[in-house]
């Protein structure tokens, strides 16, 4: 790779991000934050003995006043022409899940509980202010959290594939750079794309494969005369063979100040009919989440890629029936909305919403949690400061969901400038029951 060009396209293209975003000019916030305290480490629990309550007391949990006029409205046309979609096959209910811990160099293992049961060395995870896409938890645990494999993107001496398998580390790809990793949740399956600038575009590669081996050559190549690369958003899988890629194109390299990450279309690659790929969603929508079993797709607006946070509207879409339905959001919510997250039964999807910008002189950013039935009714909105309250941190304004529990708990990540300082809370779907679970960022679920 010719890295002295990249380096000089993206200083361009992050020079020009961070000056369109500070020439504007915003109110100040109410109050000013308060300094984020920093996580203790857990002690491993006996799964037997009951979780050990945290000493945070949650404010009242009051039912929202200020909904969005909601008016789903439901069509039957798909966003593209379409063919017929695979289905992955029904998982099992997660029996717990994983956060980095402090070190950023090893993951916390959990039960369903909230209960610390384990604790996976990953050396060279590094993984800095996000989880998601770096690790992969590729199998279940039937022996305990020891045995647990996970596979991880390392970034202490190169940009590899690191495996943890029974507690013993090795390198599993090598050799290569690279830049995105994607698996079947508690399967085998992965893909990995690199990419490589040839100075007159971007070059992105694909490869797919399972933690046993196969997988040498790449499956999928696509250029690019600007900086779009291939991200994979979920693989379809059968037995722990990768049968197809789910991806979307996102601009590699780029900052500033933004919220929901950038994403334009959405192509299935069939990799039982030798690499065939077609397409969804053409590139004016950003698909923001996909459903466990990958019937539905979760999709906004975009603007070469960004959400729309002008008159944003959710939408919701089966990839089998072809019927969606379009959910207005909040226009207070000007950032838009992404992140989201469909239950195992597809009863119920979450998302995030924004508002303010982070990189202002003032920054004023605020975030909420939506939760809705698949038919697009609201059932309840959390917003950043009552989920603060139940972690300690009354300065966080970052809350994403992550992934369901169950049917009806939702894990929600929060946080403030401090990524160090990252919580998780679970709730139901309605809002009630909620409650601190964990400290750490969000890494994975893991299974029987």
């Amino acid at each position: 790779m010719k890295r002295s060009h990249l380096l000089i396209i993206l200083a361009v293209l992050l020079s020009v991000s961070l000056s369109c975003n500070f020439i504007k000019r915003f109110a100040p916030p109410t109050e000013a934050p308060a300094p984020a305290s920093q996580p203790q480490e857990p002690e491993l629990a006996d799964p037997a003995k009951p979780a050990e309550e945290i000493p945070v007391e949650p404010p009242a949990v009051e039912t929202p006043t200020e909904y969005p006029t909601i008016h789903p409205t439901i069509t039957a046309q798909p966003p593209t022409p379409t063919t017929a979609v695979a289905v992955n096959p029904a998982e099992p209910m997660p029996t717990g899940f994983l956060t980095v811990a402090g070190d950023n160099n090893s993951l916390m293992v959990y039960n369903a509980q909230g209960q610390p049961i384990g604790l996976i060395q990953t050396p060279g995870l590094n993984a800095g202010g996000f989880a998601g896409g770096i690790v992969h938890v590729a199998g279940g645990a039937p022996g305990g959290a020891i045995n647990v494999p996970v596979i991880y993107h390392a970034f202490d001496d190169s940009t590899k594939i690191k495996q943890n398998l029974n507690g013993q580390i090795s390198d599993l790809i090598s050799g290569v750079d690279v830049t995105y990793v994607r698996g079947a949740p508690g399967q085998a399956a992965f893909v990995y794309v690199t990419t490589d600038w040839t100075g007159d575009a971007l070059v992105s590669h694909v490869y797919a494969r399972n933690i046993q081996g196969g997988g040498a050559a790449w499956v999928w190549e696509r250029t690019d005369p600007q900086i779009w690369a291939i991200f994979p958003l979920a693989v379809q899988a059968a037995n722990d063979e990768p049968q197809g890629i789910w991806y979307s194109l996102m601009p590699f390299g780029i900052g500033g100040d933004i919220v929901f990450p950038p994403h334009k279309g959405l192509y299935y690659l069939d990799l039982t009919s030798g690499g065939t790929e077609n397409l969804y969603l053409v590139e004016d929508f950003n698909p923001v989440g996909l459903s466990p079993d990958l019937t539905w797709v979760a999709y906004a607006e975009a603007d070469n890629g960004f959400v729309n946070g002008e008159n944003p509207t959710l939408t919701l879409y089966n990839l089998y029936t072809t019927v969606g339905i379009n959910i207005p959001i909040n226009p207070a919510s000007n950032r838009g909305a992404g992140f989201a997250v469909f239950s195992p039964d597809n009863q119920y999807v979450a998302w995030m919403e924004g508002a303010g910008w982070l990189m202002a002189e003032t920054p004023d950013f605020h975030s909420k949690i939506v939760i809705a039935d698949i038919n697009g009714v609201i059932i309840t909105e959390l917003r950043d400061n009552i989920l603060a309250g139940f972690t300690g941190d009354p300065s966080a304004y970052m809350v994403q969901p992550m992934g369901w529990l169950d049917s009806e708990t939702l894990i929600v990540e929060v946080r403030g400038d401090d990524w160090g300082n990252t919580s998780l809370v679970k709730t139901r779907f309605d809002g009630s029951g909620m409650e601190y679970l964990a400290p750490g960022r969000f890494a994975g679920f893991i299974y029987p």
